[in-house]
């Protein structure tokens, strides 16, 4: 009997899905589907995934804007590594979920700057 109990434990904590940690200055993360591979303004979206990262500093907050292609199908979440004079900025899939279509999402990371430094930033798929 002890065994069964120790091999349902085991397998309980094995199954239950890892609780993610989020950078405590990341005060806000969104990310909006703009448009899907085939429809009609998708080539001009796609040229908003060249352009550089966008970031707007008022006060002790950096707003920052980018533009990638992603599976039209998942879903996604945001998280942020902040390291001297940089700040990476993290677009993660959260689901299982894919298919072939692509999209262009509009990411939007608001963050906490009580310095009020001035960063440099690139981004990182998971």
């Amino acid at each position: 009997m002890k065994y069964i109990i120790g091999i349902l434990f085991l397998v309980l904590i094995s199954c239950s899905k890892k609780e993610e940690t989020i950078n405590k200055d990341l005060i806000s993360f969104k990310s909006k589907f703009l448009g899907e591979l085939g429809s009609d303004d998708y080539e001009k979206l796609l040229d908003k995934t060249k352009l550089k990262i966008k970031a707007q500093y008022i006060d002790d907050v950096i707003f920052v804007t980018n533009y990638v292609e992603s599976n039209a199908c998942g879903e996604y979440s945001g998280d942020i590594e902040i390291k001297k004079d940089s700040i990476l900025l993290i677009f993660k899939s959260v689901s299982d979920l894919v298919c072939t279509s692509r999209s262009v999402e509009k990411l939007t990371y608001i963050i906490n700057n009580p310095k009020e430094k001035k960063y440099k930033f690139s981004i990182r798929y998971e």
